[in-house]
């Protein structure tokens, strides 16, 4: 059946079922509190714009087709008479609805679900499911209709949002979440099952989430071959059950056959999720976008924003870098198949969210170029790390604040760049040390800053970095320490309670002095496997979770407490952890194929006895 004959189905259901679906509410007393025509309008007063349905006392099932208003929806009903279910099945199966909407049998007493799996529930039994056993199952925003009332589960003050590549717009990629624990249980597992290959350009170039959605960039071309062009889309899903709620496509993006580990570095800061606006580039030379996160829908396009390769948004105003990074590059795989041509300009801007306008945009100096992945806001201060230093500009005018002279190398791989965290009083920055290049071998990938920004040369490079760090106020130079990147990745630096944890030690040291605080034990029994992945690793205000067997847990006061080969962050991204979860994507990686789970994988912790789903009295096949 096709989508306009189903969805036609679909309709003269709900008109069908509209009374049924009244006489269900006030067999349940909620007929004064609830909506008068049908589930069109029990969606609206619910205010769920998407996710999973739970129609508990389904009966023949009729009304419960209903609830499927869109493809954005995935509807469950439940009932304790088996016979009941028998109908509800043939029922929705004459519809050709099932599988979108299905239906099974429960004890009457506890919900067959995990904990924060659900988006809206209406029970339509007389008995009434115990208040608390629907407050378990309902997702952070989650709607109920019971007992003649509207339930609403709130947001738990303890978990948080993910909304930028580094978690906001000041670089510091530490989740305020403390429920994020060592990964023990499945929340949602979705596709694919795996990323298209481990030699050439990740599958997946970014990921954020807000407002109870996750949102990302995947190629979904077929896996057979990586010789099939790129299907690059971008994919919305409920945060908290991963019922696919929109796809749209992303084109042009980079070249599917760029090899392993050489970049490009911007890619994940094309991407940002705030409130209910989801702000991306749908394509390397298309203007900046803002869409409705529930829908998908245009909601504006931001005029000359084309070429914007770096997204950061706070307190209603979007900051972009517009202009490229990269200019020639050479090497196996580095063809530019697709690629725009590079251009001539790199420069900051600011722009009004709602309204479109132009705010300020920063003056080029010739020869000076702002490096990928630098751009930082706090509070009412930008900061980037250009080619001459680190520059602060005000955030409302963009005017000049101050600027630190600072020496970068102008040679290095195309993964490699600057890391620049942004505090109320200082400002971090760790970078390549120079005067320690060697000239060796063309190493594909390799990149140099020119006259385009990065430009590709045959130059190798082995040496330590630095970390420094620069006051906010004016920006004088406080303190300064060793660091290093992680293996083909930038300096990890997380800011954490005033202590600075840096990669790949990991030891902590005083914010405003440099002094050590701390050194925790990263320490694991041997594994398997000899180096860290290629991405950055992240951190809650718990812990750091690093990335070499699968994911490790740090914990800020114990140490290491557990590796997690099961599941792994994807190349080049990593994981993402929020809404209390672990979010791994899928990856193309071998290493313990016959433990690791594939597919993209919310971890949840270890659920508590309530928590579990109960087991069915009989095997189900």
């Amino acid at each position: 059946m096709n989508r306009s004959m189903r969805r036609d189905g679909l309709r003269s259901a709900a008109v069908r079922g509209a009374a049924l679906v009244l006489i269900c509410l006030a067999a349940t007393g909620l007929a004064p509190a609830a909506p008068q025509d049908g589930a069109a309008e029990v969606l609206k007063a619910s205010g769920v714009r998407g996710g999973l349905i739970v129609h508990v006392g389904c009966g023949d099932g009729r009304e419960t087709a209903t609830l499927l208003l869109n493809d954005r929806y995935l509807v469950h009903g439940l009932d304790a008479d088996e016979a009941n279910v028998r109908k509800a099945q043939e029922n929705i199966r004459a519809m050709n609805l099932y599988g979108k909407v299905s239906v099974c049998r429960y004890d009457g007493r506890r919900l067959p679900y995990t904990n924060d799996l659900v988006n809206l529930l209406i029970d339509s039994t007389r008995e009434g499911v115990p208040k608390a056993e629907v407050l378990r199952v309902l997702a952070p925003g989650g709607v109920a209709f019971i007992g003649g009332a509207k339930i609403v589960k709130p947001w738990p003050a303890e978990i948080d949002e993910w909304t930028h590549f580094l978690h906001g717009p000041d670089n510091n990629a530490v989740a305020a979440d403390r429920r994020v624990d060592v990964p023990r249980s499945i929340q949602w597992v979705a596709g694919p099952r795996w990323g298209r290959s481990h030699e050439e350009l990740a599958s997946m170039s970014a990921a954020v989430t807000a407002k109870g959605r996750i949102y990302y960039i995947l190629d979904e071309a077929p896996l057979a071959s990586i010789r099939f062009l790129g299907q690059w889309k971008l994919v919305a899903r409920d945060a908290f059950n991963g019922t696919l709620l929109w796809k749209m496509p992303v084109s042009p993006w980079n070249d599917h056959l760029r090899h392993f580990r050489s970049g490009p570095t911007h890619l994940p800061r094309r991407l940002v999720a705030a409130g209910e606006t989801v702000y991306v580039t749908p394509g390397l030379t298309r203007p900046v976008v803002a869409l409705d996160g529930a829908t998908g829908e245009t909601l504006r396009r931001y005029q000359g924003t084309e070429r914007t390769e770096e997204i950061l948004f706070d307190d209603g105003v979007l900051y972009l870098v517009v202009g490229t990074s990269e200019a020639n590059r050479r090497g196996g795989g580095l063809h530019r198949r697709g690629e725009p041509e590079p251009t001539d300009f790199r420069y900051a801007t600011a722009i009004d969210a709602d309204s479109g306008r132009s705010l300020w945009r920063s003056d080029s100096t010739r020869g000076e170029y702002i490096l990928p992945l630098t751009l930082a806001v706090k509070g009412r201060r930008v900061y980037y790390q250009s080619t001459a230093g680190i520059v602060c500009l005000d955030a409302r005018s963009g005017k000049p604040v101050w600027k630190t002279p600072r020496q970068t190398l102008a040679r290095r791989m195309g993964w490699s760049s600057p890391t620049l965290v942004a505090t109320d009083e200082v400002v971090l920055c760790a970078d390549r040390d120079t005067g320690k290049a060697e000239t060796g071998r063309p190493s594909t990938g390799m990149v140099e800053w020119g006259v385009h920004g990065w430009n590709e040369s045959g130059f190798a490079r082995k040496g330590g970095s630095t970390l420094r760090a620069y006051s906010a106020k004016d920006g004088s130079e406080l303190w300064s320490a060793p660091c290093s990147e992680g293996y083909n990745s930038p300096v990890d630096i997380f800011v954490i309670d005033g202590i600075v944890w840096v990669g790949t030690g990991f030891k902590g040291l005083d914010l405003k002095t440099g002094a050590t605080k701390k050194q925790i034990n990263t320490k694991a029994p041997r594994v398997g496997m000899p180096h860290h992945r290629c991405y950055r690793d992240k951190a809650t205000t718990r812990f750091i979770l690093t990335g070499k067997s699968g994911i490790e847990v740090l914990d800020l006061d114990k140490g290491w407490l557990s590796n997690n080969s099961w599941i792994r962050g994807t190349c080049q991204y990593g994981i993402m952890p929020a809404n209390g979860f672990l979010y791994a994507p899928p990856d193309a990686c071998a290493c313990f194929l016959t433990v690791k789970s594939p597919g993209f994988f919310a971890a949840a912790p270890q659920r508590e006895k309530s928590g579990r789903m109960p087991f069915p009295a009989r095997p189900v096949l």
